[in-house]
């Protein structure tokens, strides 16, 4: 650790050694290496808990350390920690440690990596006679923290000391009657005090310490699940307690609905844990890599963890980033000890909340972590699809009503008995109400004297109506507020001091209000709130909205950047219900500031959310221009787009047209480039983008190199399949010339991305792999893990053309090592289905099928169904078709032969000709039709050459065999491929050739097919090509290697491999 000031400088500090007792005979016991592994976490512990206690510097001292505070508080402060955190660590570990303590004040010089003087010796003579667990200190460190803290000494006398003049007058520090500040404890919310204690619940219990158990091995999720007020945070917080008896990390956060901030659950866990437990975070090892949580939990980034936001680059990216991190954090934190996450009120959760729930739990079966929700029942087409995935994949635990002898209990310890009956019938066993007839009877009232409640409503209604004035206007404000300072509910009311804290009392004392400690003041239970607020009138409502946003940004300057949701929430609905003109301009400036606060925090849906807020706001509001609407739907639609919303289109198109009613050429160019369809090209031209493009192109600043070269890269990627999609060969080379000179190599990734997947057919495959090494260096020069996994997919096509699977195999594993640090399951998906066309192509068809049904689960799972089934249809049926199978899929493929529209590639024609099914001959004449003989040139023209080939020789067509032939006679030693390689091009070309009569040119091709699998190391093609070419040598009249040698050759090659296809004609 560096030293804080120059060597040669003077200070005044306080001086902390620690040492292990009984260090060798542990060593001895233990023998050295294990020994080193105890000491190595022991010393990770003490120096985590020292620097958040503000050590300025520390050095090992082997079995101990040494650390300098500014101030004796603070070492003592510091002692007191490292004892407990010590005190924590002997629960769980099977060797327990004692650590001995000593402090000493005074000046001190600073050397280059050391610090030295009077106060380092006595600290060192002190420690060496202090025995197990026991701290010392000097009697001047005692003064100096007299009148700052509340540490409690005992006089131990003058000690002699080894070097010393005289005697030290030292103390014992009592450090175990100070609080225990244990890095686990619950947040405030999850620990408020109960009118009722904790009855019944033992079988969810039970079941509970089953998870928590289950949970120090591997990854779980439960969602207690029950009606509003049953109980179900209540049941959750003696889970967390037991948790932290079990040394578990206990985290907690809660929904709230609307959402107080971006990722809310998490945020809240993360922020707490920052504030509360930097220790913890130091010690397991938290560092920059966790940097994206910043934007989070700001507290990230103040001393001592000092976290910085990652610079700029892609916001998709960023995203991920995010999502990588918070699993980081997470994976972290379980290294140290279990941890256990606590959600409330799961189902208020936005959807980038759930997805980093997802994120968390993906592929986490080994992480020692549960996640414990709370959650109402959702019903199933209420839900969003993530929070029902969620709960599907999760074990739920029903929290039902209390029966009557929960019910019995509970009046037992209230009040020594009663008619438990007729308190059961009253409240039907709901907890909440229990509670709320509890301080009813607390109050003096009679069972016998309460009604049945017609609802929450009436109950909280009838206590209301015995309050004073203020304080009944207090609750009101507060049903509206939610959580409010004191400082925030006396302006709100307009309350001089002294009838501001009447009203609380009364509130508090009605247990109506709470508060713990310091903190702010809310409802006892949500439930209580819901109904107070459900009595509002719309404008009282509305009144009461504005009086807090205005106590909210009044009481606090910076609200707005604090606490955007909260403030945006306030005025949106006082404008709403009251269209006050300026309330309007305001609340549309505050939701547009809380979608840009969502988008720092990388939660792109929410920031939809907020931007349509908005529009919708001032959708009829006289005083907002077309401008300002246009700008707000390019923010939303670009907002939209991030958050992959399916509307996002249409809105960016909606924006164009206002901009172009206002002359605002930077927002229809803002508005092209948004709504870029990336890496997902639909086999539709989208007419109405091609020409927002080209509008564009003439609209753009001529020396904005980088957005014309975006500009000319997407128009070229729009045309693939347009009618006139030959120019965008021009426009491809135009945009990567304009990439290149931009220097901007984000710019340059992204164009030549693009490239590859536009121009397959033009480009000869030496510039194809060119262009893909340039566009990995430029991937890796941006910084971007995002770019580079999209730059490793797509170096990939021109590899697998040439035939290189040992190459391609590199490329996708370097991509899924991204993947994986990215934590995002649609990139895993497409690693996926690429590894099983892959893995297919290298012969092994078992281990192809399973990775390619794991693919198509995952892709179901993540919202890509029909992408999903449409890959692994093509898959299954290559595989099925190579295991004599493929008949199997007979009245699937006759399904598809009837659709609307073809498949580009023509696939289902080709397993229809292998089936010799009838209707081949009728598809393959509406193709012709159609498309003609030759397809055009896009991303599928190579493999429909193929599949064509396939169809013309089954079907005897040679004439069509002939112009196939021309297409295919360049791309012999290539290889076509989709989502399944096909064989080289000499294969097809010998297979056109024995149906155009040219049986020796046949041979030709079949051996030239042979030496390029062999070489290429595919087996089943190889073998295939083998025995079509035995078959042709068996005819007569061909010269050429024995067709035994060459069956031979193939059985060699079919060992094991299940090809019950190729089985069957070798023999």
């Amino acid at each position: 650790m560096t030293v804080p000031h120059e060597p040669g400088t003077l200070t005044t500090a306080t001086i902390l050694f620690t040492d292990v007792v009984s260090s060798t005979a542990m060593r001895i016991r233990l023998g050295e290496e294990r020994a080193n592994v105890v000491f190595r976490r022991l010393y990770q512990l003490l120096h985590s808990v020292v620097t958040a206690s503000g050590s300025t510097f520390t050095k090992s001292l082997g079995d101990g350390l040494m650390a300098v505070f500014d101030s004796a508080t603070a070492g003592l402060d510091a002692i007191i920690a490292v004892e407990q955190a010590v005190a924590d660590e002997n629960e769980r570990a099977l060797e327990k440690i004692s650590i001995r303590a000593a402090l000493a004040a005074g000046d001190v010089c600073w050397g280059h990596d050391d610090v030295s003087g009077l106060p380092t010796v006595e600290a060192a003579r002190l420690v060496a006679v202090a025995d197990g667990g026991q701290v010392m200190c000097t009697d001047l460190v005692r003064r100096l923290a007299q009148g700052r803290s509340r540490h409690e000494f005992k006089d131990l006398g003058r000690l002699p000391g080894k070097g010393l003049r005289e005697p030290l007058h030292a103390y014992e520090l009592h450090w175990q009657s100070a609080d225990h500040h244990h890095s686990g404890e619950l947040a405030s919310w999850l620990d408020n005090g109960h009118v009722l204690p904790f009855v019944g619940r033992d079988e969810e219990l039970r079941a509970l310490d089953g998870e928590l158990a289950a949970a120090e091995f591997g990854s779980g999720l439960v969602i207690l699940q029950g009606e509003p007020g049953v109980g179900k945070t209540r049941l959750a917080s003696v889970v967390a307690r037991r948790a932290l008896k079990r040394q578990f990390t206990v985290l907690a956060g809660r929904c709230t609905d609307p959402a107080r901030q971006a990722y809310e659950p998490i945020a809240g866990a993360v922020e707490r844990l920052a504030r509360t437990s930097p220790a913890l975070l130091l010690r397991a090892g938290v560092d920059q890599q966790c940097g994206q949580l910043v934007r989070l939990a700001p507290s990230l980034a103040a001393p001592p963890l000092s976290l910085e936001v990652p610079p700029a680059t892609e916001p998709v990216s960023e995203r991920y980033h995010l999502m990588a991190a918070a699993r980081t954090l997470i994976e972290r934190l379980a290294t140290v000890r279990p941890v256990l996450l606590v959600i409330d009120d799961l189902q208020w959760a936005t959807l980038e909340s759930l997805q980093m729930l997802h994120a968390l739990m993906w592929d986490a079966d080994a992480l020692p972590l549960l996640i414990l929700a709370t959650s109402r029942p959702v019903p199933v087409d209420a839900a969003m699809p993530e929070l029902y995935k969620l709960t599907a994949d999760s074990r739920v635990v029903q929290v039902s009503s209390f029966g009557l002898d929960e019910v019995t209990d509970a009046l037992r310890e209230v009040r020594g008995g009663g008619d438990a009956g007729l308190l059961h019938r009253i409240t039907g066993g709901n907890a909440f109400l229990i509670s709320e007839v509890a301080r009813e009877l607390s109050a003096g009232k009679e069972l016998d004297a309460l009604t049945v409640p017609d609802s929450v409503t009436r109950m909280v209604m009838a206590r209301l109506s015995q309050l004073h004035p203020d304080a009944r206007d207090l609750v009101s404000l507060l049903a509206v507020g939610e959580r409010m300072e004191a400082a925030e509910l006396r302006h709100g009311l307009g309350l001089d001091e002294a009838r501001f804290v009447a009203a609380v009392e009364e509130a508090m004392g009605a247990g109506l209000a709470t508060s713990t400690g310091n903190g702010p003041y809310h409802f006892s239970h949500e439930l209580t709130r819901n109904a107070l607020y459900a009595t509002l009138s719309a404008p009282r409502a509305g009144l009461l909205h504005g009086r807090v946003a205005d106590a909210l940004c009044q009481t606090d300057p910076k609200a707005m950047e604090a606490r955007p949701y909260v403030v945006a929430t306030h005025l949106l609905a006082a404008a709403e219900h009251g269209r006050d003109p300026g309330r309007v301009s305001a609340a549309a400036d505050a939701a547009v500031h809380a979608a840009q606060h969502a988008l720092a925090g990388l939660a792109h849906r929410e920031a939809v959310t907020w931007y349509k807020r908005a529009l919708d706001l001032l959708e009829d509001f006289p005083g907002a221009g077309d401008e300002r609407r246009a700008e707000l739907l390019m923010e939303c639609g670009r907002a939209m787009w991030l958050a992959g919303h399916p509307e996002a289109r249409a809105t960016l198109m909606r924006a164009a047209d206002l901009a172009r009613e206002c002359g605002r050429n930077d927002l229809i160019v803002t508005a092209a480039l948004g709504g870029d369809r990336g890496s997902s090209v639909s086999a539709t031209p989208d007419q109405q983008r091609i020409a927002l493009l080209t509008e564009a192109r003439k609209l753009v600043d001529s020396t904005d190199l980088s957005t014309r070269a975006l500009l000319a890269a997407q128009l070229a990627s729009e045309l693939i399949w347009a009618p006139d999609g030959e120019r965008r060969f021009a426009l491809s080379d135009e945009a990567v010339a304009l990439a290149r000179k931009s220097g901007d190599p984000r710019t340059l990734a992204g164009v030549l991305g693009m490239r590859s997947l536009t121009i397959i057919p033009a480009d000869p495959l030496h510039q194809r792999h060119r262009d893909g090494d340039e566009m990995l260096e430029a991937a890796r020069r941006t910084g971007d893990d995002l770019a580079l996994f999209h730059a490793y997919v797509q170096r990939t096509p021109p590899v697998l053309d040439s035939g290189d699977a040992v190459k391609a195999a590199m490329l996708l594993d370097q991509a899924d090592e991204l993947a994986r640090r990215l934590g995002q399951p649609h990139l895993n998906w497409l690693i996926g289905y690429s590894k099983a066309g892959l893995t297919l192509m290298q012969g092994d068809l078992t281990q192809a099928e399973a990775e390619a049904e794991s693919a198509m689960r995952l892709g179901t799972e993540i919202g890509r169904r029909l992408e999903a089934v449409a890959i692994y249809s093509e898959q299954i049926a290559e595989i099925r078709r190579l295991q004599g199978r493929l008949w199997e899929l007979r009245e699937r493929l006759r399904r598809a032969a009837q659709a609307p529209r073809v498949d580009p590639v023509h696939a289902v024609l080709r397993y229809l000709c292998e089936l010799a099914d009838e209707e081949a001959d009728p598809l393959l004449e509406r193709i012709l039709a159609d498309r003609g003989a030759v397809p055009p040139r896009n991303m599928a023209h190579r493999p429909a050459l193929d599949n064509l080939a396939v169809a013309a020789s089954r079907l005897g067509r040679a004439e069509l065999a002939e112009r196939l032939y021309d297409s295919l006679t360049g791309e012999g030693e290539t290889f076509g491929h989709g989502t399944v390689m096909h064989h080289c091009g000499h294969h097809y070309l010998a297979h056109l050739c024995v149906t155009m009569g040219d049986q020796q040119r046949a041979s030709e091709h079949f051996e030239a097919a042979a030496e390029v699998h062999e070489r290429r190391g595919v087996p089943l093609m190889l073998a295939e090509s083998l025995l079509d070419w035995a078959e042709l040598l068996e005819t007569g009249g061909v010269s050429g290697p024995k067709p035994a040698d060459l069956r031979e050759w193939c059985a060699s090659l079919l060992s094991g491999r299940g090809a019950l296809l190729l089985e069957r004609r070798l023999h």
